[in-house]
């Protein structure tokens, strides 16, 4: 008997320190319940900010556009008249730009006809020398 009350009272102790132990889980559970909570409500104000943040940007981005596509079409000669500037400078340089290339390809030209000359009078020296040598050998001068 004496080992069946040892056994029973072993048995309450675990169960004492099970029963204490599940009230530390529930002081625990129930703790991360209220951060939960929080942080819920943290998240849904941040979102509700957010979401007003959002109108807010939408609504000055619409009024942008808006003011921007009115000067557009309140003054389209304003954007013709700046059209007409892009495009006359486009053909100015388009201009200086071919009269730089035709300039540099008459440059190009006149020093090709002086190189072709210099060839053509060195190419008949050296014919001449070469009839000069033949000739030389032929009368025996050397």
């Amino acid at each position: 008997m004496a080992a069946v009350l040892k056994e029973d009272d072993f048995v309450e102790a675990r169960i004492a320190r099970i029963e204490s132990d599940v009230a530390h889980i529930r002081s625990d559970v129930a703790e991360t319940k209220a951060r939960v909570d929080a942080l819920q409500q943290g998240v849904s104000e941040l979102r509700s900010s957010v979401d007003t943040l959002n109108a807010t940007l939408n609504g000055k981005i619409d009024v942008s556009f808006a003011t921007l596509n009115g000067k557009f079409d309140a003054s389209p000669s304003h954007v013709n008249a700046i059209a007409a500037d892009l495009n006359a400078k486009i053909d100015t340089t388009a201009a200086n730009l071919d009269a730089k290339i035709d300039t540099s390809i008459a440059r190009l030209d006149a020093k090709m006809e002086k190189s072709i000359a210099q060839i053509r009078v060195w190419t008949l020296t050296l014919i001449g020398g070469f009839a000069m040598n033949l000739l030389a050998h032929a009368l025996k001068w050397i």
